[in-house]
């Protein structure tokens, strides 16, 4: 949301603090948790379930007050409520109307791009003739690639198996 309201200058940037401040939330969240089951190991996961909920009550309630994605507008046939909105976050209305023409123009080529998607695997299902073998050859191609690895996984994965399935399922 933030990368589609953002003005194009802002946008990295505030998506980038946007990330920051979420990594930077769940690492004082953890502190804090951890804090509070020591000094109330009893009632302490109560607190934290409560303190966790202030916040998302919070982004809720602001949620609420938030225009709608002028993309998701778009993509619902709503071009005329996309561009309100567009004016009510950019600074003039010749730059709302440039960047409604780009997603217009954007959704609309995904909309080729996804009907084109649909057809060539239509053709492509077609061109093999239903044959599953050249998926089969592509599959025991990798697994060719990562034979030399399997046993390790294995092992490494499930200690208390014996070596010899592992073996077995390599060859």
């Amino acid at each position: 949301y933030i990368a589609e309201v953002a003005e194009p200058k802002m946008r990295g940037t505030l998506v980038t603090i946007n990330g920051l401040l979420i990594c930077a939330g769940q690492f004082a969240a953890g502190m804090v948790d951890g804090v509070m089951d020591i000094v109330d190991e009893e009632n302490g996961w109560r607190v934290m379930l409560g303190a966790a909920a202030i916040p998302s009550i919070v982004m809720f309630v602001g949620f609420q007050y938030l225009p709608e994605s002028p993309r998701w507008l778009v993509m619902h046939g709503r071009k005329e409520e996309a561009g309100m909105v567009l004016k009510s976050v950019r600074e003039t209305d010749r730059e709302a109307v440039e960047e409604l023409n780009e997603i217009i123009h954007v959704c609309s080529v995904m909309e080729v791009m996804d009907r084109t998607d649909n057809e060539e695997t239509s053709f492509i299902e077609d061109d093999n003739n239903n044959d599953d073998s050249s998926g089969r050859a592509v599959e025991l191609e990798n697994l060719e690639s990562i034979s030399p690895y399997i046993e390790d996984i294995g092992n490494n994965a499930f200690p208390s198996t014996s070596r010899s399935r592992w073996t077995a399922l390599k060859s």
